[in-house]
C-alpha cells in the first residue's frame, strides 16, 4: 500500500512539473491553468464541459448555434456542453456503465441520441454507426472514443462542406494516419482541459466550404 502511494505521489508530481515548463515555454497556457484547476478531480459530465482544450471550446462556442448537427464518436462531458448549445447532437458510446450514466442524464433532452455499440465485433458496429447517415449530414463530428483512425475514415463522407472533423489526443502515434486521409486546412490545438493537469492535443479538419 505504501509503494502505491508513493507512486501516486511521484506521479503527481510529474504532473506538476511539467504543467511549470509548458507554462514557462508558452506563458498563454498559463491564462487556462486557472480554469484547469478548479475542475481537477471532478466529473466533465457534472461540469457539462468538454475535455478539449479550452481554446477549442472557445472557438466552437463561436462556431456553432442552435441549427448546428453534431456527432460523437465517444460521448461525456462534450454531450452535455453540446445539448445546451446546438439543435441535434448524436452520440455513440461502447463503453456499457458509461453508456448508462449518459443515457440516464442525457435521455430527457430531445435534442440528443445515445446509442451503445459493445466491443464484440472489434468495435465494427460502432465505427459504422455514422454509416446510417447520409452524406453532409454533420456540420461537427468529434472523434474521441476507440478506434480513433477507422471513425475518422467513416466520418469524412459525413461531414457538411463548412463542418469541423475533429480528433482528439493526436500526440499519440497511431492516430498519425489522418493526417493523410484528408488534404482539408488543419490545424492541432494545444492547450489545458477541463479535468486533467496535461495538455490537450486536438486536431481539427474544416472541409472546404466551397
Amino acid at each position: 500500500m505504501a509503494s502505491a502511494t508513493l507512486e501516486v505521489y511521484r506521479a503527481r508530481a510529474g504532473h506538476a512539473a511539467r504543467t511549470c515548463a509548458w507554462v514557462a515555454r508558452s506563458p498563454s497556457y498559463g491564462r487556462d491553468v486557472f480554469k484547469m484547476l478548479p475542475t481537477l478531480g471532478k466529473n466533465p459530465l457534472d461540469l457539462r464541459q468538454a475535455w478539449l482544450p479550452f481554446g477549442l471550446m472557445t472557438e466552437l462556442d463561436a462556431f456553432v448555434d442552435s441549427t448546428t448537427r453534431v456527432f460523437e464518436f465517444g460521448g461525456g462531458g462534450s454531450t452535455a456542453w453540446f445539448a445546451d448549445r446546438v439543435g441535434e447532437v448524436v452520440t455513440v458510446e461502447h463503453e456499457a456503465a458509461w453508456f448508462a450514466m449518459l443515457r440516464e442524464r442525457m435521455g430527457p433532452l430531445p435534442n440528443v441520441s445515445v446509442s451503445y455499440c459493445s466491443s464484440a465485433d472489434s468495435y465494427s458496429q460502432y465505427v459504422a454507426s455514422i454509416d446510417d447517415y447520409p452524406e453532409d449530414s454533420f456540420d461537427v463530428i468529434v472523434v474521441d472514443g476507440r478506434e480513433r483512425v477507422r471513425c475518422f475514415s467513416h466520418a469524412i463522407p459525413k461531414l457538411r462542406p463548412g463542418g469541423w472533423l475533429l480528433i482528439d489526443d493526436v500526440e499519440r502515434q497511431r492516430y498519425s494516419p489522418v493526417f493523410g486521409m484528408v488534404d482539408w486546412p488543419r490545424r492541432v490545438i494545444r492547450g489545458f482541459a477541463p479535468c486533467k493537469p496535461t495538455l490537450a492535443h486536438t486536431a481539427v479538419f474544416a472541409r472546404p466550404a466551397a
